[in-house]
């Protein structure tokens, strides 16, 4: 659906395309919406972005963007940000535990833990995520969601080698008004949201969202216990926003949100199919992808939230803006990794993250032709694990360890990182011949400095045996380490792109970008060393379009990246770890559109062709067979030439959204289709998913007055089971991780109150 108008919730006008960010655009009067409104209908309205930190038109913007609408991502059934990748091509979302894995043009991290930063950058309200966990969320309260898809080096250069996700959560209003979100599906999932806004005074205005949600099945099973797994206990969640005018040059914004979670989704290990284990009985299988076969099943809890605040001051010349954040969060999680029921190795720690930025910007005012913004960023992280325990038994630990027998080993470890980056960036479009031609140039230097402390003790329980060398030396528990190691980097990345008009409605550019990603350390594995900054610098190319009188919006781009240092993952046993593995170069090609086919019907849609290759990668984990023909084992060698992991080769996405007015209202319907070619999981290629398709329905009813909607949907209506997460444990054997829903179908229905 390309627009909704709230009539009944505030003076706005939402403007929704799959192409370009819905922003909400306020209008003098009623009868000024209803104007926009009827034209939008017919015709693509203008939407605003936000891309290179001020507001324009995306079809002026020199850069490929994908960006959704809140209610443009209910309508296409998509309630979480686990969920993006169904409706934005060259987008892949993974989540381990809790946290989300984003790719987008194939750059990204299946890593997560404490300190661990993924490349594609998260930002809430002008905020930088920097934990993981804090990254799966609902969108019950977000205004719009954007994806700028390349490294974006300047403006938003943090950790940004494979783009931003810019997330924007609702505005207060200046009336009251609100609404009531209620969601139930086959799972007795039920969810839940109210949100209200208003005045609190004459300059301040305030709005609150409150979320709730619960499981009662769960997808699948434990086979050994009968516990259900994949269900959420619990999902409570705040966020609150207050606006201050304090007068015609300074405005103030402060935000606070809170979340607190508990599920069995995720760390749920089951034997990948078509290879065995080593060390233990084949687990038993029923036929549902969803169901393990484990000693138990693995449970994750994590709250946290943080609190930010915003002035804006007009100086006459130029604008100001400070932007300061606090967030902290605390994850915990017990999960089985011995893919059968047979006790083999289990993982429990509990991880700490403790964020402090400070952002300024000095940026050219609206009226002005020469459009321009200079800033300072300070980064702070504290992030720390606590008593990280890996527990091994039998065969395997005794494999893993090389002492003759016995029958636990456990590795504690506790260790904390500290991060202080500092960077000072600026970026100016200047007009060349007329208003035709633009020329941006842009640049951001960052030092940062990292220090870790860590301590590590393993021990040996070997019940009625006494553990010996290979000397037959009885061995006592291993010695406690400790460490304290420092790590520091400087780069400068920088933009460089060139545009021109054509016409009004077609426009060309080119560009450069240089990404930068910090560096740090493995707080599981005080003995692995930190791992180095990654770099990429990317070319891109491309048109913008609105053809057939604003009929048709056709974006084209076409990029080639090399990307030197790449953070990867590696499994030492049963500790997953990052090392700097390779370079590798990417290029493709992405094209976004969307039409108005007629007065009731449009279409959307996107792909991204994707060619991703190591060009270097001498000392990659490479699965092959061993002794018996059947099990696998890593070997090093080089990856050269191997498809990069999590980069598949062609995504796509197309939607289809009917409306029909009614005397009693509105009737809405949308189907969309997210196709994905085949996925690797590991450098070897050996690992992988198989082409699948994401096929999703919503059927909506709206009154006539605005105030009601019904509706029912269906989302994974072709029930494919796709894994999140594969890997490869040394010496047990291969597990997977299925984190996306079965086929499940809802119902929802929104209330909405106040100024009409």
């Amino acid at each position: 659906m390309r627009y909704v108008y709230f009539k009944g919730i505030s003076n706005t006008l939402i403007v929704l395309s799959t192409s370009a960010v819905a922003t909400v655009l306020p209008c003098a009067s009623a009868q000024a919406q209803e104007t926009v409104a009827t034209a939008a209908e017919s015709t693509l309205g203008d939407i605003l972005v936000t891309a290179q930190r001020r507001s324009e038109r995306s079809q002026d913007v020199p850069m490929a963007i994908t960006a959704l609408s809140g209610s443009q991502l209910q309508a296409a059934g998509v309630v979480d940000t686990s969920q993006l990748a169904t409706v934005a091509a060259g987008v892949s979302i993974h989540s381990t535990g809790q946290a989300l894995q984003p790719h987008v043009r194939g750059v990204g991290t299946a890593a997560f833990g404490p300190g661990v930063e993924n490349p594609v950058a998260l930002y809430i309200d002008n905020v930088y995520i920097a934990s993981q966990i804090q990254g799966l969320f609902d969108l019950a309260d977000v205004a719009q969601v954007a994806v700028l898809k390349g490294p974006q080096g300047t403006l938003f250069g943090r950790n940004a080698t494979g783009g931003v996700i810019q997330i924007t959560t609702r505005e207060p209003e200046g009336t009251l008004s609100g609404q009531v979100w209620t969601e139930i599906d086959k799972f007795a999932t039920a969810r839940g949201n109210l949100y209200v806004t208003g005045p609190l005074s004459e300059n301040v205005k305030a709005n609150i969202s409150l979320s709730g949600a619960t499981q009662g099945k769960g997808w699948g099973r434990n086979i050994a216990t009968g516990e259900e797994r994949d269900k959420l206990g619990h999902d409570l969640s705040a966020r609150a926003k207050l606006t201050i005018d304090l007068g015609a040059a300074t405005t103030i914004k402060l935000a606070a949100d809170y979340r607190d979670k508990g599920s069995s989704m995720g760390g749920n290990y089951s034997l990948v199919p078509g290879t065995t284990l080593n060390f233990a009985p084949p687990p038993a299988t029923s036929g549902n992808p969803w169901d393990v076969d484990a000693p138990f099943i693995s449970r994750s809890t994590s709250h946290g939230g943080g609190a930010s605040g915003e002035i804006v001051h007009d100086l006459g010349f130029a604008s100001l803006r400070s932007i300061t954040a606090y967030r902290d969060s605390t994850f915990h999680i017990a999960l089985d990794s011995s893919f059968s029921r047979v006790p083999q190795i289990d993982i429990n720690y509990t991880q700490y993250g403790k964020t402090l930025t400070e952002e300024l910007q000095l940026s050219s005012l609206p009226s002005q032709k020469l459009k321009w913004v200079i800033g300072l960023y300070y980064f702070n992280d504290r992030s720390r694990v606590r008593d990280s325990n890996v527990s091994v038994y039998g065969t395997v630990a005794q494999f893993a360890t090389d002492f003759a027998a016995f029958d636990h080993f456990a590795a504690r470890t506790n260790g904390t990182q500290t991060t202080d980056s500092y960077a000072a960036f600026g970026q100016t479009t200047i007009p060349l011949f007329g208003e035709t031609t633009n020329l941006t140039l842009g640049g951001r230097y960052s030092h940062e400095k990292r220090k870790r402390t860590g301590y590590q003790q393993d021990s040996l329980d070997h019940g009625p045996f006494v553990p010996v060398d290979a000397n037959g030396v009885p061995v006592a528990d291993i010695a406690a380490a400790t460490l304290t190691d420092r790590q520091s980097a400087n780069k400068f990345t920088f933009r460089v792109s060139l545009d021109h008009k054509v016409s009004s409605d077609v426009m060309l550019y080119g560009s450069f970008n240089r990404g930068f990603k910090s560096g740090g350390f493995n707080l599981f594995r005080i003995d692995v060393p930190s791992y180095r900054p990654e770099s990429i610098d990317s070319w891109e190319a491309g048109v913008k379009s609105e053809l057939f009188d604003r009929h048709l919006r056709l974006n084209i781009s076409g990029f080639y990246s090399t990307y030197r240092d790449i953070q990867v993952q590696k499994f030492l046993g049963p500790s997953a770890v990052i090392v700097n593995g390779a370079k590798a170069r990417f290029y493709g090609l992405d094209i976004e559109g969307e039409a108005v086919l007629t007065d009731t019907l449009r279409l959307t849609g996107g792909a991204e062709w994707l060619n991703a290759r190591f060009t270097s990668y001498p000392d990659a984990d490479l699965l092959q067979p061993i002794a018996d023909g059947t099990s696998f084992g890593p070997v090093s060698g080089s990856a050269a030439g191997r498809a990069v992991p999590y980069a598949p080769n062609f995504t796509a996405n197309l939607g289809l959204h009917w409306t029909k007015h009614i005397d009693a209202g509105r009737i809405e319907a949308s189907v969309t289709d997210a196709y994905t070619s085949t996925v690797y999981a590991d450098p070897s290629n050996y690992l992988k998913t198989k082409p699948y398709h994401s096929l999703g329905a919503v059927l909506n009813w709206t009154s006539s007055n605005e105030r009601l909607t019904l509706g029912i949907w269906g989302r994974n209506l072709l029930d494919k089971a796709v894994p999140s997460l594969q890997f490869y444990v040394f010496p047990l054997g291969f597990g997977e991780d299925y984190a996306n829903p079965p086929r499940t179908f809802g119902l929802t229905g929104t209330f909405r109150f106040g100024a009409s």
